[in-house]
């Protein structure tokens, strides 16, 4: 068996010291963040590095079939057009513009989400195989059942893996590492595309947004963030505004004014900027409601490359415009100093505030999981498929939408 050189084994011998060093300092929490975050960063370049100039496309030219058994053994399960409940709350003027788009449901169900579009979708579902490009929940038309979990797993057609850059089954899903045939994708959120139309999108919303900066999530979990955040409440309301868990007979619950997403949402509209931390992984939902409200997401460095993972590094590749045009990126020092943060985000004038948010509506079609049966809507999954076609159709680099 070959030996490796030494020219080799001392660069991996010094990052394994430096991985040692870095979990002994900041914990095995922090060194898992730091090996997902590097995977990701570099998963992030190998995947762009040959990303090419798009142009718009019909929706339709790039949405492949998938094949799902009809009738639906648990119809019942399925019938409503959305997984979840609209929320009815009086909302404040402005958000009440908005009212229709705003469900509640649990983040987990992305199986159920792809049921209930598939039973509604029928650009996207057919029932004959030989038509069908992709299948759900498989090809051999077992029963279907009401599934969980943040990630989906679409079995490529038997003969049709060249349309799909040679995958026999795709996978998409939140903190997913980009490879061949798979890719991040935005979380399931809440904001949908709904049956009756509002007056406008939540990102179209023209709010009066009275604070610098808002949080909402956990106070204690991630680096620094209580420190942080003691900081930041110093600043008072008119520059920082939270809703932040409670913790109460050693749990960690929401304030008794539940459900949190209508607050939260509202904050949000609200604020100018949201501060997105790392937890338990370097991304967080918050990151994408704030987006559909127009609050400009502050995120860290480390943090970006996931973010700027999405759809295999399309979403931010030329010529949409890039993370780093939208959200604003801090070095992980600034992002872990109260201080810090509120300096730079004073110091940004409203003209480029008002460029990111134009941008972050351009893109937000593609943040949100809502879908329409009229014409050609650009969606989060609609956006996952045509990227997967994108990557077994040759060099060229067709966007559904910029």
């Amino acid at each position: 068996m070959a030996r490796a050189s030494p020219r080799h084994v001392r660069p991996l011998i010094l990052v394994l010291l430096c991985l040692v060093i870095y979990m002994s300092t900041l914990g095995q929490h922090a060194t898992v963040l730091f090996i997902h975050s590097f995977c990701a960063c570099y998963m992030q370049g190998m995947s762009s590095g040959g990303s090419k100039q798009g142009k718009r496309v019909m929706l339709s030219e790039r949405l492949p079939r998938i094949f799902v058994p009809f009738p639906i053994q648990h119809a019942l399960i399925y019938r409503g057009k959305y997984p979840g409940r609209p929320l009815e709350e009086p909302w404040p003027e402005g958000l009440a513009l908005a009212g229709n788009w705003f469900w509640l449901h649990p983040g987990d169900l992305a199986p159920t989400y792809m049921m209930h579009r598939l039973f509604h979708d029928r650009r996207l579902a057919t029932n004959n195989l030989s038509e069908a490009d992709l299948c759900f929940p498989s090809c051999d038309a077992q029963p279907l059942g009401r599934g969980t979990g943040t990630e989906l797993v679409l079995p490529v057609r038997p003969g049709r893996e060249a349309k799909f850059g040679g995958c026999t089954r795709l996978t998409i899903g939140v903190e997913t590492l980009t490879s061949r045939c798979s890719f991040s994708v935005p979380y399931w959120h809440s904001v949908y595309l709904p049956d009756r139309l509002s007056l406008f999108a939540p990102w179209e919303l023209n709010t009066t947004r009275g604070s610098l900066l808002c949080f909402a999530g956990g106070p204690t979990l991630g680096f620094h963030r209580d420190a942080v955040l003691a900081v930041l409440r110093e600043a008072g309301p008119g520059v920082f505004s939270e809703l932040t868990k409670t913790r109460d007979n050693n749990r960690t619950t929401w304030p008794p004014s539940a459900p949190p997403y209508a607050e939260t949402w509202e904050l949000y509209a609200r604020s100018v900027f949201s501060w997105q931390p790392e937890g338990e992984t370097e991304t967080r939902r918050g990151f994408y409601d704030s987006w559909m409200l127009g609050c400009v997401p502050v995120i860290s460095r480390s943090a970006a490359c996931s973010y700027a993972g999405l759809y295999g590094g399309t979403l931010f590749a030329r010529p949409r415009p890039a993370l780093e045009s939208i959200a604003v990126v801090l070095d992980d020092a600034v992002m872990t100093s109260g201080r810090a943060i509120l300096e730079r985000l004073t110091a940004i004038p409203a003209s480029d505030i008002e460029r990111r948010r134009r941008r972050m509506a351009r893109l937000a079609p593609l943040m949100q999981w809502g879908w329409s049966v009229r014409g050609n809507q650009a969606d989060a999954l609609a956006e996952a498929l045509a990227v997967f076609r994108r990557a077994g159709s040759g060099p060229a680099g067709d966007f559904l939408f910029y």
